[in-house]
């Protein structure tokens, strides 16, 4: 079983959204009881059980459903609008992988999604 949805509301700004691509960042690499927002303090893995469900769908094609809050940053949030929570459609994770971002020596998991 892969991810059911995805909710882009308020990460540490690694996550992208181009309204019809998305590059989201995976979940992990931080000490619990750490803010999500923090900054990434060990490797994120396919072990993390959010990462490995999105890995699941890259793998087998199911799409993931979008749902986008009021912190998203850019102008694909729903603050303009009032606020609140929108579902915004499928995605198909087009590539999942392990990256080092710019300025970081640890991985980070990296989902492609494209709006179906």
């Amino acid at each position: 079983v892969g991810c059911y949805s995805i909710i882009l509301n308020n990460d540490n700004g690694a996550s992208t959204d181009e309204g019809n691509v998305i590059r989201y960042a995976g979940s992990g690499g931080r000490r619990r009881g750490q803010n999500r927002t923090a900054p990434q303090s060990f490797n994120q893995d396919w072990n993390n059980v959010t990462n490995a469900a999105l890995r699941r769908n890259h793998e087998t094609g199911q799409p993931v459903r979008v749902i986008r809050g009021p912190k998203l940053q850019g102008t694909h949030g729903t603050s303009a609008d009032g606020g609140g929570y929108r579902y915004d459609g499928l995605y198909s994770v087009f590539k999942a992988e392990l990256v080092r971002l710019p300025g970081s020596m640890l991985l980070t998991a990296m989902f492609t999604m494209t709006k179906l």
